[in-house]
């Protein structure tokens, strides 16, 4: 096509999408950490003791546990770190 911008410019734009998504993502998370929070559990990670599951605002969280609970609500207060990115 005519017209194009220089891949220069493509990609510094690519970076400042990417950058905005991640600072609009961890302003969006940010809201929910010290909250007590519901995450249906959706596995377990057997090698890292953890139940990875999603709150009803779709964070994807994961939870230490020795003990898999697939298929459980488990009522926890967010901490960040429990955020998997995204």
């Amino acid at each position: 096509m005519k017209n194009q911008i220089s891949p220069e410019v493509k990609s510094k734009r690519v970076d400042t999408l990417i950058s905005l998504s991640k600072e609009l993502w961890d302003k969006y998370t940010s809201r929910f950490i010290n909250q007590e929070i519901n995450v249906l559990v959706e596995r377990f990670d057997e090698e890292k003791y953890l139940n990875i599951g999603h709150t009803s605002n779709y964070l994807e969280v994961a939870i230490p546990s020795k003990k898999p609970q697939i298929g459980e609500f488990i009522k926890v207060i967010l901490t960040k770190n429990m955020i998997l990115s995204k």
